[in-house]
């Protein structure tokens, strides 16, 4: 963004950090004095701004997170950027949700288009990025043709800003959507691609929610370690159970601690595995359950809507969406059992296809213990 050919006095390098905020500042060690002065300065005026020298460094100031040599070598000058930027920036988005399928089919893009449909119905500001580059159904789901997508975003990001950001944004059930082409074109994005696009979205939604390919990458990964909560969305069939396993271990592997990452059972109905004996067979608690109800489903996808709330699956995803915003009904009046499960035991015999919801761990409580 800016280049410098000498140090600057005290009052101008305060100013340029003003007006730029950098995430990261590059200073030359053949003044080792100027470049500690550089960087306390920086630390003082842009706390998030990650310093790394370039040079020998004669220096144990803690203010200057990595060196490298000169010249610098695109290897080692690429893990020193990720190394600095991450020390200055790793902290845990509060807002960031992000669901991933066990498997292609678990219905985890479902998932994310009615919970933030839910979200937006609590008058809540909410942003749906559509991770899933190559295979992504949103736009079908939505019956739209998006003029802009996120990958064009992506390939900006030496230039990505506010405006770049809502020109591709597709508004849609009042939420903001990031909808992919689907194009194969164009190289994969970057951990910084993602990085950059969560800086600008992340002070501008109550709640963002991303749709994640079955695999984590080294660009997805940028939002699984920052995300509050990973959902694993699993359906009751054997296989489908055995690959969230994998995908609970790969998370691990990519640094997301046990406690943010949440097991949702979508899909289920009498008769199949339950959430007590899946929690016993993955040794994680369930999040919540879906009931499966596939007519519902389809028509809203056929209508490029969400599920009815009147409708049991409807009010599964507002009562999901209830405890992610941390949103509690009010109590209903006294009844042998209150709330879904009491509503839904009532209305059986009415039902064409009853379906009862599984108890699953609240998501308020998994909030507040991480």
């Amino acid at each position: 963004m800016k280049m410098l050919d000498s140090y600057p006095v005290a009052h101008e390098l305060t100013r340029w950090l003003n007006t730029v905020q950098p995430d990261l500042l590059l200073v030359d060690l053949a003044d080792q004095d100027s470049a500690v002065r550089c960087a306390t300065i920086t630390a003082s005026h842009s706390p998030h701004t990650a310093v790394i020298g370039v040079g020998e460094s004669r220096s144990d100031s803690s203010l200057i997170l990595a060196s490298i040599g000169y010249p610098p070598q695109p290897e080692d000058l690429l893990r020193a950027v990720d190394h600095a930027v991450h020390r200055m920036r790793s902290s845990v988005e509060s807002n960031l949700l992000a669901f991933i399928p066990a498997k292609a089919g678990s219905g985890a893009s479902t998932v994310a288009l009615n919970t933030a449909a839910s979200l937006a119905r609590l008058k809540r500001r909410v942003l749906l990025i559509e991770a899933d580059l190559r295979s992504g159904v949103m736009s079908i789901m939505l019956n739209v043709n998006p003029s802009h997508s996120i990958q064009e975003v992506l390939r900006s990001k030496d230039e990505m800003d506010l405006f770049r950001v809502r020109a591709a944004v597709t508004n849609a059930l009042s939420v903001d959507f990031l909808l992919s082409s689907r194009a194969a074109d164009g190289r994969l994005p970057v951990w910084e691609d993602y990085f950059r696009l969560l800086e600008i979205v992340k002070s501008r939604y109550d709640d963002i929610l991303v749709d994640l390919p079955e695999l984590v990458n080294p660009g997805t990964r940028e939002i699984v370690q920052r995300c509050k909560l990973v959902f694993n969305v699993c359906t009751p069939e054997l296989l489908s159970i055995k690959l969230a396993e994998r995908r609970r271990l790969e998370l691990s592997n990519w640094g997301v601690p046990e406690d943010r990452i949440g097991l949702i059972l979508n899909r289920w109905h009498r008769g199949e595995i339950g959430a007590k004996d899946l929690e016993r067979q993955m040794k994680t608690p369930v999040t919540k359950v879906f009931p499966n109800d596939y007519g519902t489903v389809r028509d809203s996808i056929s209508a490029g809507q969400a599920v009815p709330g009147h409708t049991l699956i409807g009010q599964s995803f507002d009562e999901f969406a209830s405890e992610v915003a941390g949103i509690f009904r009010r109590e209903l009046p006294k009844e042998p059992q209150t709330g879904l499960l009491g509503w839904l035991k009532k209305t059986e015999m009415r039902s064409p296809a009853p379906v009862v919801p599984l108890p699953g761990v609240r998501i308020a409580d998994r909030l507040k213990r991480s």
